[in-house]
């Protein structure tokens, strides 16, 4: 028999902060690892269209918040892109579009967003980050002091594949942080359909959906 000793090896003490320490650097890893992950993501063909959303997706987190700065060059040549008049201010805000390189055969989305001041005649570039992702004919309506935005589609740098959306989106024209609106049902995802406000109410009607397998409606 033992001297009746624990023979059990003692605890050491932590010294203090050190499990907090330890956390931060976990913490740390993972981020660096998933930072990577997306990086790599990225890295994909002109037919990759889930390539150019992680693309955006770090270019979004690399933004450091809402701004806008003033005075700035008119937006780049674009077509399909939402042109919303405000109703009370004058100005008219653009979202999005897309252009086509004819030399280089390849088909470009945006996801930018522009004020026009038509008591000025000036451009506005509004950094809202987090918002909706790059996207071309969408729709978009201003209710109060926000600006909606639902579905469209983004098309691959070929035009090979693509995708529709049907998510709603908002901007608050004041503070400039975008919130996605989630509800139950609501109309499939589409491109090319019309949306207008009545009051307090979106009012959609029509456009194209198109799931791949050539069954357009």
């Amino acid at each position: 028999m033992g001297s009746g000793r624990d023979k059990r090896k003692k605890a050491k003490p932590k010294a203090p902060g050190a499990g907090a320490e330890k956390t931060t650097r976990k913490t740390e890893r993972n981020e660096g690892k998933a930072v990577k992950r997306a990086a790599q993501a990225a890295k994909g063909g002109d037919d990759d269209i889930d390539a150019l959303l992680a693309q955006f997706a770090l270019e979004e987190k690399a933004k450091s918040g809402a701004d806008v700065r003033e005075d700035v060059a008119a937006p780049s040549a674009r077509v399909y892109a939402s042109f919303t008049a405000h109703p009370t201010s004058g100005d008219i805000y653009l979202f999005g579009g897309e252009y086509f390189d004819g030399a280089a055969d390849k088909q470009y989305t945006y996801a930018d967003l522009y004020r026009y001041q038509t008591s000025r005649n000036k451009w506005s570039r509004v950094i809202a980050p987090k918002g909706p992702a790059l996207r071309t004919s969408h729709q978009a309506a201003i209710i109060k002091q926000y600006l909606y935005v639902f579905g469209g589609e983004l098309t691959s740098l070929n035009q090979s594949s693509f995708k529709h959306y049907r998510d709603l989106w908002r901007l608050d024209l004041e503070s400039l942080q975008w919130e996605q609106l989630t509800s139950k049902g609501g109309p499939i995802a589409r491109s090319g359909h019309r949306m207008v406000a009545d009051k307090h109410s979106l009012i959609l009607f029509g456009g194209f959906h198109d799931d791949g397998t050539g069954d357009a409606k």
